[in-house]
């Protein structure tokens, strides 16, 4: 993944440089989410996936520190 940072046009758009444009796949289409400070921008496709894999792992996580477990043995 890379970051760049980039300047509104006089329109009020963002450039994404095409070097951006072309490792993250956006030709057909472009997710933009804001997160804190910075906005993602995102191919759907490769979101979706990035949800898939992660979502699982996260709720096993969530699911740990609420119970009382101790997350640093693992166990």
């Amino acid at each position: 993944s890379s970051a760049s940072t980039v300047s509104l046009d006089r329109s009020g758009r963002i450039l994404i440089p095409s070097h951006l444009q072309k490792e993250a796949d956006l030709q057909h289409g472009l997710l933009v989410i804001g997160v804190n400070n910075w906005v993602e921008i995102w191919n759907p496709d490769r979101y979706r996936y990035y949800l898939e894999q992660y979502s699982k792992s996260y709720e096993e996580v969530a699911e740990r520190l609420f119970s009382g477990d101790d997350l640093s043995t693992g166990e």
